[in-house]
């Protein structure tokens, strides 16, 4: 489901958007196969699918659609019939009369400013057996900054961090000699002239789950040094690369009797890189990495790293370079088939498949490729690659998101987490709700930057006597003068919030005892609905409805559950409480009457420390009747002693001393 909703948008070429209906297809008919039914993610999906498309398309297929409402399936066949349409309007205008047609769409067309057979003529070349190739340098673009700094401190930071883990400090230093070993990087000499643009490219680790890369080290290409700076990446063209369609792969895959699949090992890597263009590929690694105290020593890269935008483009580039260069019924069969660097297809005969390794891979070394990880449902390529040591022994293997059972030729979609599916069904629609909540108008009546919910008892008062508290704010604070201006400014502004906070109350008070009054005239006549709406009003269960408790002791002793019931009970309660004038001493049990109460404690006399204590309670605001105490008593401590002796008078006296 992530990754549905993760399908990047398609532009106007149709391409594009029969691309993006493919891809769709794939996932949705993946979460069918797992017994998901559409009605239960269509309606969150169906709004997403839409913001996507572009403008003409959804435009055409709504009005279509009319006034109805739109199902996953009817948008899916609307989807359909638009590509259907465009596809007759071109008249014929793409030809497919080659095997090879979905991969060579881009060849003769422009990619931005630039043309793939131009960029494969004048800037791939092939040398002592292996092809190199430039980097698609962006004409007059901003000037590359070195990034040493911030490529040394983040090195400092990997190392310490892989330095808790030995294996897998081993595995990362082990890479990294074995790149040097191969040819794909090497040291920086120290006697070597400085070049004109230098660059350094921080990296880190990536764990992957995988038999032939247990771990992969990626280069940050995009690393600025400052938020004004450009990175490496964008000082690069970011071409998109040539790719075959997926589902005309999955479908040629499936065709014939026996099926095979390889990829190119390291495949960026075996492109190797302009000597112009490797010291921006410049990074940081310990001299001994067996030490993680030892001294930083410089590599570079001299072929194309993992981690550039530009690298996908530039292997496809080469490849189809190297295809063209070496025409053969192979090398056709490879085009149509490759997606990035690996190679699914299938044969009828067995022989013929066969025939095909032996070929492809012939081919792929002469262009210093390497083709590795062959598995097949037939026995016999599966018994000659192992003997050759390029077999990939999984029951298993990954065929573009989906999963292949080699034993019983069978493609599944990969096991999902349905746990992960409803968080992430979960998390969709709080994000939507989220959204709707932050496009609701709210009134804003209140003190401070949240927003609160409309206060019933707000009036104008109030409200022009909190723009003037904002006001003397904003001019106390944005004065800058003598201090004591500044100082009375404060005190006009303190003045002004403490009015208001006291009126605030005041008023707030006089709605709820008025919302109590109109609830004890009514009681006698509302139903149970307009009694708990009546309640909320005035704050006793605003934000306790579903607190109430679902069972309750009735007047014959039992417990209870009935909704009804147990509303009633509460309504009764209530209407006890708020019934002033009746004689409540009829209510009174005289068993705790008579009960004696040891009261002594009540005579004693009260400690000015007792005082100190209640007055920090009013000013903390938990003393009833905090709105009637002067700010003047919270502060004063002439007053609390004026408040000691007071009391002490009536406790010790009974009345006041004159």
């Amino acid at each position: 489901m992530k990754a549905l909703l993760d399908l990047p948008a398609p532009s106007y070429t149709l391409d594009s958007i029969r691309n993006f209906s493919d891809k769709s297809e794939v996932y949705i008919r993946g979460l069918e196969s797992l017994g998901q039914c559409q009605d239960t993610y269509g309606s969150l999906l169906i709004p997403v699918m839409l913001g996507k498309l572009p403008i003409t398309v959804k435009s055409n297929i709504t009005r279509e659609n009319g006034n109805d409402d739109w199902t996953l399936g009817n948008l899916r066949k609307a989807i359909q019939r638009e590509i259907s349409i465009q596809e007759a309007s071109t008249n014929g205008r793409e030809t497919y009369d080659i095997p090879t047609a979905s991969f060579h769409a881009g060849i003769g067309k422009k990619n931005g400013n630039y043309n793939i057979k131009e960029f494969s003529s004048t800037s791939i070349t092939y040398e002592d057996g292996k092809y190199v190739a430039k980097l698609p340098w962006i004409e007059e673009c901003p000037e590359l900054p070195t990034n040493e700094m911030i490529a040394r401190a983040r090195t400092h930071r990997v190392v310490n961090r892989l330095n808790q883990e030995p294996n897998l400090f081993k595995i990362y230093g082990d890479i990294i000699k074995e790149q040097e070993k191969r040819g794909f990087i090497e040291k920086i000499k120290e006697n070597e002239d400085e070049p004109q643009r230098i660059h350094y490219i921080p990296h880190h680790p990536v764990k992957k789950d995988s038999t032939t890369t247990p771990i992969r080290i990626v280069y940050d290409c995009s690393c600025k040094e400052n938020a004004k700076s450009p990175s490496l990446n964008d000082c690069l063209h970011s071409y998109p690369p040539i790719s075959n369609d997926i589902t005309e792969l999955l479908t040629r895959f499936r065709t014939q009797k026996f099926a095979v699949t390889t990829d190119i090992e390291k495949a960026f890597l075996q492109v190797g890189l302009h000597k112009s263009d490797r010291d921006v590929t410049r990074f940081f690694w310990l001299s001994d990495p067996t030490d993680s105290t030892s001294p930083f020593t410089t590599y570079r890269f001299k072929s194309v790293l993992f981690g550039a935008t530009c690298s996908p483009f530039i292997l496809n580039a080469t490849l189809l370079k190297h295809f063209e260069e070496n025409p053969s019924p192979t090398a056709s069969r490879i085009t149509q088939d490759l997606y990035v660097d690996n190679v699914l297809t299938s044969f009828t005969a067995e022989d013929d498949l066969m025939q095909f390794y032996r070929d492809s891979r012939c081919l792929l070394q002469k262009g210093g490729f390497n083709l590795r990880s062959w598995n097949s449902n037939s026995n016999r390529l599966r018994e000659l690659a192992e003997t050759e040591n390029v077999l990939d022994s999984s029951n298993e293997v990954n065929i573009l998101g989906m999963r292949w059972n080699v034993a019983d030729d069978k493609l599944l979609f990969a096991e999902v987490d349905i746990d992960s599916t409803m968080h992430a069904y979960d998390e969709f629609e709080s994000l939507i709700k989220t959204e709707m909540k932050d496009k609701l108008s709210t009134h804003k009546s209140h003190v401070g930057t949240k927003r609160r919910k409309y206060k019933p008892y707000w009036n104008e008062e109030l409200g022009s006597l909190w723009k003037k508290v904002c006001e003397t704010e904003k001019i106390w604070l944005r004065f800058t003068g003598h201090s004591s201006k500044k100082r009375t400014l404060k005190e006009d502004y303190c003045h002004n919030r403490k009015t208001f906070d006291r009126l605030n109350r005041k008023y707030k008070r006089q709605y709820q005892l008025q919302q109590q009054q109109t609830l004890e005239d009514k009681l006698s006549n509302m139903n149970q609905k307009d009694f708990w709406k009546s309640i909320g009003k005035i704050g006793i269960a605003n934000e306790r409805k579903r607190a109430i408790p679902l069972a309750v002791v009735d007047n014959c002793g039992n417990v209870t559950n009935d909704k009804s019931n147990v509303l009633n009970i509460w309504k009764n309660d209530f209407e006890t409480l708020f019934k002033r004038n009746e004689d409540i001493n009829d209510h009174l049990d005289t068993t705790i009457c008579n009960t004696e109460i040891d009261v002594s404690a009540l005579n004693e006399a009260i400690s000015r420390e007792e005082v100190v204590k209640a007055v920090i309670h009013a000013k903390l605001r938990k003393a009833a009747g905090i709105d009637d105490i002067p700010a003047e008593v919270l502060k004063n401590e002439a007053a609390i002693d004026l408040l000691f002796k007071i009391i002490s008078g009536c406790f010790n006296l009974g009345k006041l001393d004159s």
